[in-house]
């Protein structure tokens, strides 16, 4: 049987999800106001949806689509220890 290890929280994740939001909102604001926040315009949306929908068209081409980052194809044979 394999054993399951228990995964500590670091971070943000120790963080009540009430709190992250009040980080994530100060931080927003902060950007805004130095100007530096993002604004999505129709244009930059309609070029981030059109590089999303090359990005999933490749995947599907190559066989990839749902496999984890970094895995291989699965076109090999994978060896039962």
């Amino acid at each position: 049987m394999e054993e399951v290890k228990e995964v500590k929280k670091k971070g943000f994740a120790l963080l009540t999800p009430e709190r992250r939001r009040e980080i994530s909102r100060s931080g927003g604001k902060a950007a805004h106001a130095a100007g530096t926040g993002h604004h999505f315009t129709s244009e930059t949306a309609k070029i981030a949806g059109r590089m999303g929908g090359m990005a999933i068209a490749r995947k599907r081409r190559e066989g990839t689509v749902g496999m984890p980052k970094g895995s291989d194809s699965g076109d090999e044979e994978k060896s039962n220890p």
